[in-house]
């Protein structure tokens, strides 16, 4: 059972009823995992009503690339087993908006999480999350955080420097940088998800420094970077991601 205590959310800071929280969230593990979760502290104001996010989040990584063992049995078993339930089709339906007829692939489609709010507001508690089990105590809120799926370029410093981790590298597994000076942004981060959809990730110093990133050129630009430099020496880090 999960407990409510009266202790500092890991979230935002304040002390209050707390529970203990999958950073990755539950659902994405097969039941054959036996990695330790990662979980923090967090109040009911910062993940009370996540799971109906969770499972939407669950279900359009799962699409997000091609399968793999550890996808799969979710799909068997979690994923199947949520679609025959009374929302079922009502989750179906949410993924209309993302969905694209392949034109190259006949009767299939390709989907596109980052034409999706809800998805890029879970990967921004995921990268909170993260940053929080790691020891920051800036307690950033997702005005702070930007996060997309994977459409650019790192450097190879980037990767040199970074720390690796993981919740199971066939859940997810991450990188990050933090940043000690005094410099917009505070961290930067990437995750990999089912071990292949790459997703990528920024905390900021305030809102102000937030405000205007779309995209990862935005951030390389705030840094003091040429994006088509940076384009350039991250030639080739597909192959560091394996």
């Amino acid at each position: 059972m999960n407990k409510r205590r009266v202790r500092a959310c890991q979230l935002c800071g304040a002390v209050r009823l707390s529970t203990v929280d999958h950073v990755i969230p539950k659902g994405f593990y097969p039941k054959s995992s036996t990695a330790r979760r990662i979980t923090i502290k967090a109040c009911e104001t910062c993940n009370g009503g996540a799971s109906d996010d969770d499972a939407h989040f669950r279900l359009v990584m799962s699409l997000a690339g091609e399968g793999r063992s550890a996808v799969n049995e979710v799909w068997r078993t979690k994923i199947s087993r949520s679609l025959r339930k009374e929302d079922g089709m009502r989750r179906v339906r949410d993924l209309r908006p993302i969905l694209r007829a392949a034109a190259d692939l006949p009767g299939r489609y390709r989907i596109y999480p980052a034409e999706d709010p809800r998805v890029i507001t879970s990967l921004q508690k995921v990268i909170r999350g993260l940053n929080a089990y790691h020891g920051d105590k800036s307690y950033p809120g997702n005005e702070r955080v930007w996060g997309d799926i994977w459409r650019g370029d790192m450097p190879e410093e980037f990767f040199d420097l970074a720390a690796y981790h993981h919740a199971d590298p066939e859940v997810a597994d991450y990188f990050f940088v933090t940043f000690r000076d005094h410099i917009p942004v505070r961290s930067l981060w990437v995750v990999r998800f089912f071990g292949r959809t790459l997703t990528v990730g920024a905390i900021f110093s305030t809102s102000e420094h937030r405000r205007g990133i779309n995209r990862l050129d935005d951030v390389w630009r705030l840094m003091g970077f040429d994006p088509d430099d940076v384009r350039h020496a991250g030639n080739g880090t597909s192959e560091r991601l394996g």
